[in-house]
């Protein structure tokens, strides 16, 4: 018998070519027989009971009789590859034909109805056959990245799978039978994927015996259908998705990431990039890059500026977008004319769609008019934000409908036509295209997926909603056994798309989503993200680690996830196997020739690696080692040691209770070093005792020496110099909380720097000089001309009143020894905090001094409580001159905002006139929590006046048990240099 740990591999091919079949067809009385050099037919025409014999292993698969309900008519030889069937119906009195084609080792049957339009429920047909398996599995993707069902598994939610339905589903039209002892089985594909499903309800015996059964369409048969069995001899779930691609291959539904980038060049930009949702606000455009995140695909809208700077980082941004559910209203995301665009039952009525917690009734819009409004709202919105990427939720993922619209019927199979035309157009504007758990029908048309790498049933705790769980009990048991046990997981998902589509976690079930509850769920769910070499998806609120909350962990996730993403996003996974008896131990191989052996465990375990070298994995540890990049995870003496080696990368940590070398660093913590685009070098690091670094070891320093090492806030300004170290080895001090540093080759000592070096600074933030030679003096001006030995001394750290041009150089002797160094630095002044203001509350007053300004900058934030209910006003508001002209906000349009409509710049709210606290504005704005409105200050304005408060309205929304919204109106003066 062959073990079941035997690995299985395929090559990387685009088609799956038949070889050529010697058939022979013989009839008698009762049996027809179709013959092939790989399987035998033979067919009982009494009753079409049926056994195929797979003469490579010596199999013998059985199929049943047709049920009692039908009647066999015929059953002859149509051609000499093919039998026909003719059954009746005797419930609906349908007559069924059915064509039985052999092709080397796959059955085809295609089954037509004479009378396609008769009243129709369901058709049980074709029987599947059933053999004795040593170790019986059922191979599906059911919302997730793919299982390995046991065959007596009775517990299973779901009893029925629904091709390209939302849950309860078939992600993919294919479902295996696997002998996982012997790795040989049987493979259906759904050819005819829109009206099928497979029924996995246990016998009497606690045996699955799966059923097709096809379903109707538009209440008839109304056309043919077709599945096809291939019989696999060998390699298992991994063949069978072998065969799977290569069907869709020959119906021209192959489309790599490669070939998608060849017409959207940013598709490349989701090479090693981490999956970012949650809005803290533009600064995270900032902070990301310092800290190490090379690639992101962050979600939200900032100001046009900071997301101008997304763009020239690299970094994919993208947007929220739901073109499913609507409101009667003018033609938008979430707007429509119901009567047109609405979906209609049999009964003529327009179908009800979901409704709110608050009782606001939603229709769902016809996927034929979904196009339409989004060619309405998507062009106007790049014409005022530069994004490069857009999330559809739903559409990828919900089941197809039917529409009995009047003037606009609609079946399942143009549903899926007119979904793919709605991502096609995505493409067309040259975004790169997200969807929500992407089924097959969607891959050729999007470009990355949330929720396939996610494991089924982590919607039994709503987390679509995003309702975070308070313990590990609440955690769903269906979950944890049939989402997230290694065991039963494969990557099937990934096998057939992963150089097709990136992929990554759900958002409710994001590699931190469960942190605070069950930490080991992020730790297994890195290291799957690893093996899959797929895309991590991050939370930067309180949905997940946060990066404000632990920022830690959450790097540590992108860290060790990112960087062999990069190298491997356009792979095609070529091979999966379990190297260990308890399946814990698994590995993966890639068309490159990657290979990534991973271990789920909770205890290390001990594996044979690729190179011939024995190793020791640590729990939820990894090794790879492919041209020039390393990634381990390893036990090393009863502690974990992780190591990246790259050209532009390294990381080393360790949860040892003591100091331990680990490549170029020696440390208690974790340390990354990361190349920058200034060809300086940045590092991140937390230890418990001192740390070494060897600089050329770690990649820093190519040659000679000399370099200087600056600590750096999370914006890249530097803060202070560290001491010079001897050589190429860096001593950093223990730090109990991370800190940042840079490091620059081949800078000459005599060189000044300056304390921050760019940016914008608080108000009280002093500006300090050093320069490493201690016998030189630096002298420095403010108004950008150049220093001379009259211009000031540096003595001491100072504040700057007003945005400022800093220039300094260092002087002996009489004479400046150095370039000179420049920092153009921007001062932010606090101008106006009001307290929290809560719906219902009178409106605050706001009366600002404007002088010596180059901007103003109005934050609404949600005062850390969400954003519901926050639809905030600014009223009476607007920019006095030096004569005493009010210039109204309604006259005068921002630079930028996040959420507020610039264009519209409306003084009422949806309509609605404005209010707060009960007093009625006549004008004014109103916008929402977290938005950031920038006004450019142009001319004599001394002052600003308004009141500010939430909108009445929003709190009559309200729903009793909430709090009607609660903000905070920050108002804040930046004064940039050269301003007087």
């Amino acid at each position: 018998m062959i073990s079941r740990f035997k690995a299985i591999t395929r090559k990387p091919i685009l088609a799956f070519t038949v070889a050529a079949t010697s058939l022979s067809v013989s009839l008698s009385a009762k049996t027809l027989e179709l013959e092939s050099d790989s399987i035998k037919l033979e067919l009982k025409s009494k009753n079409h009971a049926y056994t195929v014999k797979d003469k490579r292993t010596g199999r013998t698969w059985e199929a049943k009789p047709l049920e009692s309900r039908f009647k066999m008519l015929e059953a002859e030889q149509a051609s000499d590859d093919t039998i026909s069937v003719e059954f009746l119906d005797r419930h609906s009195k349908i007559t069924y034909t059915s064509k039985v084609t052999l092709a080397e080792d796959k059955l085809s049957f295609d089954i037509a109805a004479d009378d396609p339009k008769a009243p129709f429920t369901e058709l049980f047909y074709p029987v599947v056959p059933e053999s004795a398996l040593d170790d019986g599995h059922l191979i599906f993707c059911n919302r997730a990245s793919g299982i390995r069902l046991p065959i007596d598994t009775l517990d299973y939610p779901h009893k029925r799978l629904v091709s390209y339905a939302n849950t309860g589903a078939l992600d993919i039209p294919l479902f295996g039978i696997l002998d996982s002892a012997n790795a040989d089985g049987l493979m259906l594909v759904f050819e005819t994927p829109t009206e099928v499903t497979v029924d996995i309800t246990p016998n009497d015996k606690g045996i699955i015996e799966p059923d097709i059964i096809w379903f109707d369409s538009f209440g008839g048969f109304t056309y043919d259908r077709r599945v096809s069995m291939h019989f696999v001899n060998d390699g298992g779930y991994v063949e069978m998705a072998n065969r799977y691609r290569a069907w869709e291959q020959d119906q021209g539904m192959v489309r790599t990431l490669h070939e998608k980038a060849e017409k959207i060049d940013r598709i490349n930009w989701m090479k090693g990039a981490a999956v970012v949702w949650g809005n803290i606000g533009e600064g995270i455009v900032d902070e990301a890059p310092v800290h190490g995140i090379h690639r992101m695909m962050l979600n939200g809208r900032f100001t046009v500026e900071a997301m101008e700077k997304t763009r020239d980082l690299g970094y994919l941004l993208g947007e929220y977008d739901n073109y499913s559910d609507i409101t009667e209203g003018k033609l938008g995301n979430s707007k429509d004319n119901i009567e047109e665009a609405g979906l209609y039952g049999p009964d003529g009525k327009v179908i009800l769609g979901w409704k709110t917690k608050e009782g606001l009734q939603y229709y769902n819009r016809s996927p034929r008019f979904a196009r339409r409004a989004a060619e309405a709202v998507i062009p106007a919105l790049l014409e005022k934000y530069p994004y490069t990427a857009r999330f559809f939720d739903v559409h990828s993922t919900i089941q197809f409908f039917e529409s009995y619209h009047p003037d606009y019927p609609m079946d399942r199979r143009q549903d899926m036509k007119y979904r793919q035309d709605l991502y096609g157009y995505l493409g067309e504007l040259g975004l790169v295209a997200g969807g929500e758990a992407a089924k097959g029908w969607s891959v050729p048309f999007v470009d990355y997926t949330e929720g396939n790498m996610s494991g089924s049933y982590y919607w039994f705790s709503d987390t679509g909603h995003l309702i975070r769980l308070n313990s590990r009990e609440e955690i769903p048991p269906e979950y944890m056994k049939f989402g997230m046990d290694p065991a039963l997981r494969i990557p099937l998902w990934s096998l057939i798309y992963h150089d097709q589509i990136a992929s990554t976690w759900y958002w409710g079930d994001s590699n931190g989503y469960f942190y605070d509850i069950a930490p080991e769920l992020s730790d297994m769910k890195d290291t799957f993200n690893v093996l899959h070499a797929t895309m991590p998806l991050v939370w930067l609120d309180h949905l997940g680690y946060g990066w404000h909350r632990d920022r830690d962990r959450m790097m540590e996730t992108i860290y060790t996830t990112t960087r062999l993403h990069e190298r491997l996003a356009f792979d095609d996974m070529v091979s999966h196997s379990f190297l260990n008896e308890n399946q814990m131990v698994q590995q993966s191989e890639f068309s490159s020739g990657a290979i990534i052996q991973a271990n789920l465990d909770t205890q290390p375990q001990q594996v044979d690696l690729p190179n011939g070298k024995q190793a020791t994995l640590a729990p939820y540890g990894y090794f790879t080692e492919f041209d020039g990049f390393k990634q381990s995870k390893l036990w090393i003496d009863g502690a974990t040691e992780t190591l990246i080696e790259s050209d532009d990368f390294f990381y080393a940590s360790t949860n040892a209770d003591a100091s331990r070398q680990i490549g170029a660093a020696k440390l208690q913590g974790q340390l990354a070093t990361y190349e920058m685009p200034n060809e300086t070098w940045n590092i991140r690091y937390k230890s418990a005792t001192d740390v070494t670094l060897n600089l050329k070891k770690s990649g820093i320093l190519e040659r000679g020496n000399k370099f200087r090492a600056v600590y750096i806030n999370d914006k890249g300004q530097f803060l202070k110099e560290l001491p010079a170290s001897k050589g190429q080895e860096l001593t950093l001090p223990a730090t109990s909380e991370s800190v940042l540093l840079t490091v620059i080759p081949e800078m000459r000592p005599n060189v000044p720097l300056i304390f921050p070096n760019s940016g914008r600074i608080a108000h009280d933030a002093p500006v300090s000089l050093s320069v490493a030679d201690k016998k030189a003096t630096i002298r420095y001006t403010l108004d950008g001309s150049e220093p001379t030995m009259d211009s000031t001394s540096y003595t001491e750290p100072f504040m700057l009143t007003k945005g400022s041009t800093i220039k300094a150089a260092a002087f002996k002797s009489g004479k400046r020894v150095s370039d000179i160094s420049e920092a153009a630095i921007s001062v932010e002044l606090p101008l106006y905090a009001s307290p929290i203001t809560r719906g219902r509350d009178k409106p605050d007053s706001v009366d600002i001094n404007l002088a010596g300004l180059s901007e103003l900058i109005i934050e609404i934030t949600d005062a850390q409580d969400g954003p519901h209910y926050d639809q905030s006003v600014i009223g009476n508001a607007g920019f006095i001159r030096e004569s005493g002209e009010l210039v109204s906000l309604t006259q005068y349009a921002p630079a930028s905002a996040i959420r507020f409509d610039i264009e519209r710049n409306s003084s009422n709210y949806e309509g609605d006139a404005l209010s707060v606290g009960g007093i009625a504005f006549e004008d004014g704005i109103s916008s929402h929590s977290i938005d950031k409105i920038v006004y450019k200050l142009e001319g004599d304005f001394e002052s600003f006046k308004a009141q500010v408060g939430i909108h009445d309205r929003t709190s009559i929304d309200a729903a009793p048990d909430q709090k009607n919204g609660s903000v905070q109106f920050i108002f804040t003066g930046i004064s940039n240099p050269d301003t007087e």
